[in-house]
This record gives C-alpha cells, structure tokens and sequence, in this order.
C-alpha cells in the first residue's frame, strides 16, 4: 500500500504544478483581455500573473490549508466545545 502511495508524489506535483500553471495563464488572459481597455493599466506577463495568485493567496486565504469554519464565527469549533468554551451552536427559535 505505501508503494502505490509514494508512486502518486510525483503525479500530485505535476497535478498541481500544471494546475497553478493553468490558473496563472487564465488570470493573465483575463487581466490582458479586460482591464487595459477599461483601467489603462498596462498588460501582465505569465510570471505576474503568477506573482499576483501568490500575493492573493498570502493576503487573503493564508497558507494554513483549508480548514473551514463551520460554526459560525466560533474559532476553535469543536475544541473549545469540548473544553466548556461559550461557542454553542444557535438553535432556530419558532416564533
């Protein structure tokens, strides 16, 4: 089981790496196409637009995986339910 595991690295590195790269060609075709006309900025390259999806990322969504939060606002979720914390999920009141 772990050599089927450790033969996936190097198609999961190529996945992501043509996956980033696909995404980067498609944020500078949209930037080319729409805001120069729109803004008067000048056009990007491949390695901008790729610098720009890591600036994003950085600045909006972190490098901390992707963990959700479900219970509203509540950081800690089910850990600081367990401990006794004040995040109790709201029940709907019928009114």
């Amino acid at each position: 089981m772990k050599k089927n595991w450790k033969r996936k690295i190097p198609l999961i590195i190529l996945l992501a790496t043509a996956g980033a790269a696909a995404f980067s060609g498609l944020v500078m075709l949209l930037w080319n196409g729409i805001l120069p006309s729109l803004f008067h900025v000048s056009i990007i390259t491949f390695w901008q637009a790729a610098g720009l999806l890591l600036l994003a990322r950085l600045l909006f969504g972190g490098f901390r995986g992707r963990r959700h939060r479900m219970m509203g606002g509540c950081h800690g979720g089910h850990r600081n339910w367990q401990h006794g914390g004040n995040c109790e999920p709201k029940m709907a009141t019928a009114e």
